[in-house]
């Protein structure tokens, strides 16, 4: 490959003179390439996710759910109200962060303050057609307008949930356009109300331009927030016949 390696390098590699067989060599390569692999699996796993739900790959997802004897998320089956509460409690101590955040958006509802007639009002309203799915969510809304976009290249699904009190605690959105521009602005829109409305990203991966989303299948870009009250999570993704948009909001509890 053009590359010069120096006089311990070659010690190295030729396992000689560093006291190491060419056997634990072997042994050490192999370690790397695993270690690579599931590095790559895991980083790719969040994308799949998303993929999966998608049309194109609604055989991969069934084959899944075949597999492992359901959904792994369990968005197959519909939970109690009280189930809710377990679920959110558990995510609440695996995901939570240490200061408060001042406000929590949520795609335009209320944490913890919009009810189901709230929405089902705001979705006569606004023209949205909402249904009770047989398993998963309380909620699905379909063929919604992405908020500032006038182009019309991009419609949202939303998932809601309510918790025992009948209150809304999570805000599940999911927009697809076939190209970029939509899905990045999006994706910077979201993250910056996030970062102004409640404080700072916990973790952030690549700037979700369309630059970086037309680079390959499955080139993503995400921005995740982490407060005691409140989660947040953006991410922008190629799934090759488009551009997928994930939009989370979770109120979390102590």
């Amino acid at each position: 490959m053009g590359v010069t390696m120096n006089s311990d390098e070659k010690s190295v590699s030729d396992g000689v003179s560093d006291g190491v067989t060419p056997k634990a060599h072997s042994r050490m390569a192999k370690w790397k390439r695993v270690t690579l692999t599931t590095t790559f699996a895991l980083a790719s796993c969040t994308a799949l996710i998303g993929v999966a739900h998608t049309k194109a790959a609604r055989p991969l997802l069934m084959a899944v759910q075949r597999s492992v004897g359901g959904c792994p998320l369990g968005f197959d089956r519909t939970a109690t109200p009280i189930e809710r509460d377990a679920v959110q409690l558990n995510f609440s101590r695996t995901h939570h962060g240490e200061a408060e955040a001042a406000q929590r958006p949520a795609f335009g509802f209320t944490l913890d303050g919009t009810s189901r007639e709230d929405v089902l009002s705001w979705a006569k309203h606004n023209h949205v057609a909402c249904n009770v799915p047989k398993r998963g969510p309380d909620l699905e809304c379909l063929d919604v307008a992405l908020p500032a976009d006038g182009s019309g290249d991009a419609k949202a699904t939303i998932w809601l949930t309510f918790g025992s009190s009948g209150k809304l605690n999570a805000v599940s959105v999911r927009s697809r356009a076939m190209t970029p521009a939509v899905i990045s602005k999006r994706f910077e829109d979201v993250k910056r109300t996030v970062t102004e409305s409640a404080g700072s990203p916990y973790e952030t991966r690549g700037n979700g331009t369309e630059a970086e989303l037309t680079r390959g299948l499955l080139a993503q870009s995400s921005a995740e927030f982490r407060f005691r009250n409140y989660y947040a999570l953006t991410r922008a993704t190629n799934v090759s016949q488009g551009f997928l948009l994930t939009e989370e909001y979770r109120s979390l509890v102590d």
